[in-house]
């Protein structure tokens, strides 16, 4: 094996395991997950849910579904786009709307963490990406995000204030 990057991702159903780096970490790592793999593939699985499963139901998170928000959110390839520009006095500001409104959604989606490359696509896409100061933006807002990991392997949630912070600033753009 040689030092060329590799990545894996395996998802059922984004509970998601993502494993990148050089090809002999990957290897590493599969080698060392291999029982845990397999038995995620072979165990019993629920049915997928669909549109038509969940129309009138709340969501895991206690919400409704994506399409409540359909003028704030749209999703594609998996990935929830915010349609709306993201509310805040700066660039911090919109950066943590930007993390509060794609938790929001992923969680309506029924992915209740967001990755930290997620937020950052969000927040560049938006035109409100300050690198040298995303991480502190996001950790500041403790109160309604909880972080976990480290890295470019970071996951963020809601927190319960952050989820109803997240609704009212979704419903206030639902026009």
């Amino acid at each position: 094996m040689s030092d060329r990057l590799a990545k894996i991702r395996i998802s059922l159903s984004e509970g998601v395991l993502e494993v990148e780096g050089g090809e002999d970490f990957v290897a590493s790592q599969v080698a060392s997950l291999q029982s845990v793999i397999r038995d995620a593939f072979v165990a019993p699985r629920a049915k997928p849910r669909t549109k038509e499963d969940s129309v009138g139901e709340a969501s895991p998170s206690g919400g409704s579904d994506l399409s409540a928000f359909s003028a704030v959110f749209a999703e594609a390839d998996n990935k929830v786009q915010i349609l709306k520009d993201l509310p805040g006095g700066n660039k911090a500001g919109k950066t943590v709307s930007a993390a509060l409104l794609l938790c929001f959604a992923n969680n309506l989606s029924g992915r209740p963490t967001t990755q930290w490359g997620e937020i950052r696509e969000v927040c560049s896409a938006h035109a409100c990406l300050d690198s040298s100061n995303f991480s502190s933006a996001l950790k500041g807002a403790k109160e309604h995000l909880l972080i976990s990991g480290s890295g470019a392997n970071k996951s963020v949630k809601l927190t319960v204030p952050g989820e109803k912070r997240a609704r009212e600033i979704a419903q206030q753009l639902n026009v």
